[in-house]
C-alpha cells in the first residue's frame, strides 16, 4: 500500500480505480466515453477537459497541481465527490489503472489498500453519509445562532448546474455566480445571446431567489487561448478581472447588456471583480449607464433597478472601502484573493503553505473594516472564498456582523448547524 498526501476539497471517501489523464492533447481521453465510474488523476484539469464528464462516472479528483478555487475543486464541490489537490508527489500517472481510496477528510489517498485500511475507510464512509442524513433536518429552518444573531447561507456556483445543488442544499439565494465559465469551456468568445439565456436560466431556476452574478474573472489561472493575453511574469498582478474588461470594453458591455435584459426574469445582482480605486468603480457605473441607454434607443426590454456590488479582495479596496460603499449596494469580500494578496503569498505555491494564515489578523482587519464601512453607509457586506466556509470562523464573523456567507453547497447545510449551535 502506498500512502499520498495533499489538500482536501470536500470531505467524503470513494474508493475505485485511477484513470490518469495525460498532459496535452491525447485521443485516448475521451470522458464521455467512460464505462464505469473512475477516480481521475492528472497534473490538473481545464474546464475543457472536464466538460464532456458525466458525473456518474466520476467517483473522485487526484491532481498533482491546483487550489481550493480552481475551477476542478468547485465542481467537486458541486458533484458531491472529494477532491485531492497539490498532492505531495511526483508523476500520478505511474498509479494509472491502481485501486485507490480517496479520504478527503484527512487528505490521503490510499493506492492498492490493504484489506484493514479498506474496512475502516469504508465504516468511515457510512458515520459520513449518516451525518449528512441528518443535516437534511436543517432545511427551512432560519441560520441563527442561540442569542438571536442572524446570518444569511447564499450559493457559490460555478456555472448552471450548481443551481439544482444549491436548491437541494436550502440556499437562501446564489452569492456569487462565476459567469467565466461561459467563457473558459468554449474556443470563442460566448455571444451576448448566449450570455443572456444562461443568466435568464439561472434567474428563473431560482424562482425569484437573489442572484447575484459576477461579471468576467478571467486571468492568472483562469486563463482562455482565444483572449490572446499576454505571458506575464506574475499574473496575479497583472491583466486580470476588471482590468481585462476595461481594457476590452466590447467584453465587457456584452456582459452587462446580457445582465440588464437577464434582470427582467428575476432578482439580479451585478457583482464586480479586482477592483482598486474609486475612479474604477465610476468608469463601471458610466459604461453601464452608457449600456442602459443603448438598449432604452434600441427599445430592448432590460431592467434599470439592479443591484450593483462589488469584490472587496484587495488590501487596496478594503483600505478605501468608506468611499467605494457610497457608490454601490453592496461588497462581497473576496477572502481567498485578499488573504494571498495582504500576506503576500501564493496560494497555490505548495511550498509556500507553512507561511499562509487564512487566520492572520491582518487579514480580519480589513475584512471587518470593510464590513464596518459598508454598515455606515446602510449597505450589506457578504463573505465569499474559502475562510467564509471555515468553521472555526463562524462565531468571528458574526461577531463582525457580516450580513451573509457565500459558500459552495456542499456545506451549506452543515454551517448552518455550527452557526445555530453557537451561544
Amino acid at each position: 500500500m502506498i500512502t499520498l498526501y495533499g489538500k482536501s476539497v470536500y470531505q467524503d471517501i470513494c474508493m475505485g480505480k485511477i484513470l490518469y489523464r495525460p498532459n496535452g492533447t491525447d485521443a485516448a481521453w475521451n470522458p464521455a466515453q467512460l464505462t464505469g465510474p473512475v477516480i481521475i488523476a492528472a497534473k490538473d484539469l481545464t474546464p475543457a477537459d472536464t466538460k464532456p464528464l458525466v458525473p456518474e462516472n466520476v467517483l473522485g479528483f487526484l491532481l498533482e497541481q491546483g487550489s481550493s478555487d480552481s475551477h476542478v475543486s468547485m465542481l467537486a464541490k458541486s458533484m458531491g465527490v472529494p477532491a485531492l489537490i497539490a498532492m505531495q508527489a511526483g508523476s500520478l500517472e505511474e498509479y494509472n489503472g491502481y485501486q485507490a481510496i480517496l479520504d478527503g477528510e484527512n487528505g490521503v489517498a490510499y493506492i492498492e489498500p490493504d484489506e484493514e485500511t479498506r474496512a475502516e475507510l469504508h465504516e468511515r464512509k457510512c458515520i459520513l453519509a449518516r451525518k449528512k442524513e441528518s443535516l437534511q433536518a436543517l432545511k427551512g429552518k432560519e441560520t441563527v445562532t442561540a442569542d438571536g444573531s442572524r446570518i444569511h447561507l447564499y450559493a457559490d456556483i460555478g456555472s448552471l448546474q450548481d443551481i439544482d445543488n444549491a436548491l437541494e442544499n436550502d440556499a437562501e439565494g446564489i452569492g456569487l455566480l462565476r459567469s467565466e465559465f461561459l467563457y473558459l469551456e468554449n474556443q470563442d468568445f460566448p455571444t451576448q445571446e448566449r450570455l443572456f439565456e444562461v443568466y435568464r436560466q439561472a434567474l428563473l431556476k431560482m424562482e425569484n431567489k437573489r442572484v447575484v452574478i459576477r461579471t468576467l474573472d478571467i486571468g492568472t489561472d483562469k486563463a482562455a487561448e482565444y483572449f490572446k493575453l499576454e505571458k506575464e511574469i506574475n499574473p496575479a498582478l497583472g491583466a486580470r478581472g476588471l482590468r481585462v474588461c476595461l481594457n476590452r470594453p466590447e467584453i465587457f458591455k456584452a456582459q452587462l447588456r446580457a445582465l440588464y435584459r437577464a434582470a427582467c426574469y428575476g432578482r439580479l445582482g451585478i457583482l464586480i471583480p479586482m477592483v482598486i480605486s474609486l475612479e474604477e468603480v465610476l468608469m463601471v457605473k458610466e459604461i453601464a449607464s452608457q449600456v442602459q441607454k443603448e438598449l432604452s434607443d434600441e427599445g430592448t426590454a432590460y431592467e434599470e433597478h439592479v443591484e450593483f456590488g462589488i469584490m472587496i479582495e484587495t488590501p487596496a479596496a478594503a483600505l478605501i472601502s468608506e468611499k467605494l460603499a457610497r457608490e454601490v449596494d453592496f461588497f462581497c469580500i473576496g477572502t481567498n484573493n485578499l488573504s494571498q494578496l495582504t500576506m503576500a503569498i501564493d496560494r497555490q505555491n505548495k511550498n509556500m503553505q507553512s507561511f499562509y494564515n487564512p487566520h492572520h489578523e491582518a487579514v480580519l482587519k480589513l475584512i471587518a473594516m470593510s464590513v464596518q464601512a459598508a454598515h455606515k453607509e446602510g449597505k450589506r457586506a457578504a463573505l465569499c472564498g474559502e475562510l467564509a466556509a471555515d468553521g472555526e470562523m463562524f462565531e468571528t464573523f458574526i461577531n463582525m456582523d457580516v450580513d451573509e456567507l457565500v459558500i459552495t453547497s456542499d456545506v451549506l447545510l452543515e454551517a448552518r448547524k455550527k452557526i445555530r449551535e453557537i451561544y
